[in-house]
């Protein structure tokens, strides 16, 4: 839908979607309104190609990151509460 400034209201918009012949057959309705045509290539689309810069910056992170959690076996809770405790200033929790 779109507004149409000069009468102050709400325009549905028609989507017509076909080959020319068939979208031709509307020309009598279609007579004195405004119209976009786009034409689609022949061609099928090209296939997506992968964002190859980000998946080798992941893949870089991820071989950096390998081996970095000391203590793979606590959860992320402990360990934000752990720090919040005094082990993230150097404090030794065991004094």
């Amino acid at each position: 839908m779109r507004y149409d400034e000069a009468k102050g209201n709400v325009m549905a918009t028609q989507v017509l979607e076909g080959t020319w012949e068939e979208i031709a057959a509307h020309a009598e309705e279609l007579a004195g309104k405004r119209v976009r045509v786009s034409v689609e290539a022949d061609a099928p689309p090209a296939a997506i190609q992968p964002n190859l810069k980000m998946l080798n910056a992941m893949r870089a992170a991820e071989e950096i990151q390998r081996g970095m959690n000391p203590r793979p076996e606590s959860d992320g809770v402990a360990i934000i509460r752990e720090g919040r405790e005094g082990a993230m200033y150097g404090d030794d929790l065991a004094e």
